[in-house]
Formats: C-alpha cells, structure tokens, sequence
C-alpha cells in the first residue's frame, strides 16, 4: 500500500498520518506563497510519515521539482530535524488518511524553471537530495517546466559542483571529495550561496564579495589556521 491513492483528478493521504515540511526560507523567498485554504510551493521538501503510535517512522523527498498547489487544513509553525534533515524552520502541513493533498495536474510555465534555479544560487535545495540525484531533480524541473536553457549538460553539473561543499571543508568542492573516496556517503556536505563561494575560495577572490567585515574574519582565521587557498586564473594573470 502506497502513502498516496489516486482518484479522479485528486492525491489522497492513504496513510494515517503525514505531515509536509515547507522551509520558511521557501515563504521567506517567495518561492511558496500561503493562502487561506491552498499554499503554492515548488514541490521539492520533505515528507514525514508517522506510525499509529505518532512517532516519526520515515522522512521521504517530495520529488515534483515545479510549482504545485497544496491543499491546507492544519498548520504548526517549528524546526524539524530527522535523519538527514538538518534542523530547519518549516512550516508544517498536516494531514490525516484520506483528505484531499492535491490535485494531479501541475502548472507548466518557465518561470518556476527560473525558480529552481534561483533556489540552487541561493543553497537552499532540502539536504536530504543525495548529490549525485540533485542533476536529475534539476532536469526533471526542466522537463515540468518545457524549458531548454540551451548549455550542456556539463554546465548545470558545474554550478551544481560548485554550491555543493564538503562538509568537513567548505573550501572543498564536494566533488572532489565525493570522486576521490567511494565510501563517503552522498549527503556529507552542505549548500552555499554561490555569491558566498569566493568568500571561502581564496583571500584574492575574496575581494569580490559584497560583505568587506565578514571576508576579513574569514581570511585572517584562514591564515590563522594555516588552511590552503585556491588560486583563481585572475590571481595568476596579474603574477605574470
């Protein structure tokens, strides 16, 4: 038996509970927007599923990378933290066996095509994604979306590559870390904001980033703690 059954144009809750973890940050960007009865919301977040007992049994994605609208009945606003969902302040929907979550059908439009783009710029993908499935959930927005950015696939994987960090060592593209040892698991890193990166590449590049104070507190403590530096093709060009 599935969590879900489907009738007619609706998604039916079959389990006994569940509840659909919507990060404020989401709310925050306008990236979901609440009504009085339905929210708008790109659909990628995690699901918690309970047992009859009320306790939290599993924590699934939510894997419909495009604008959808959900049905709401109660709301809790709190910080949820489970298996690998880091705490996160949500607002939380939930839902009891057989109400109504949704329709079936999705909106095809290219802005939410722009919208997931703008929530990989900005880090904010749930960290439950394992890295090597976060391509194909960016693809699939694109299919929803019918939209063809016209690059190569090798350009989505570098921005991907480039706001995905180690998480031991932000410095690190979590890349490198994740080609060069197969036993690190697919979740040990953590999203920047892509305006943030050259912040933690190099004190050099560093200089382009917008915050002066907190570049400073990053690069003494990088000397400090005798941390290696990237050296960017700019840095090179002026040595010459």
């Amino acid at each position: 038996m599935g969590v879900f059954r489907h009738e007619d144009t609706n998604i039916i809750l079959e389990d006994n509970y569940c509840e659909f973890y919507i990060p404020m940050s989401y709310l925050d960007s306008k990236w979901a927007v609440m009504g009085s009865d339905k929210i708008r919301t790109i659909g990628v977040f995690n699901v918690g599923l309970f047992n009859p007992k009320g306790e939290i049994k599993e924590l699934k994605l939510f894997n419909l990378p495009t604008q959808c609208e959900i049905n709401v009945y109660e709301t809790e606003r709190r910080v949820v933290e489970y298996g690998h969902m880091e705490a996160t302040d949500c607002m939380v929907l939930k839902f009891v066996k057989d109400q109504v979550v949704m329709q079936d059908s999705v909106i095809e439009d290219s802005e939410f095509a722009q919208t997931f783009l703008d929530i990989i710029m900005k880090g904010k993908l749930p960290n439950t994604i394992p890295y090597d499935k976060a391509l194909d959930i960016w693809r699939k927005n694109l299919e929803l979306t019918n939209v063809n950015f016209n690059v190569p696939s090798s350009v989505l994987e570098m921005i991907l590559a480039t706001c995905y960090r180690d998480k031991n060592n932000i410095q690190k593209k979590f890349s490198s870390v994740a080609g060069s040892d197969k036993d690190v698991s697919m979740y040990d890193y953590t999203m920047l904001n892509i305006r943030r990166i050259c912040q933690y590449s190099s004190t050099f590049t560093g200089m382009t980033f917008e915050d002066i104070n907190s570049m400073i507190t990053t690069s003494l403590n990088r000397s400090r703690e005798k941390k290696s530096e990237m050296e960017s093709p700019v840095e090179k060009i002026i040595k010459y």
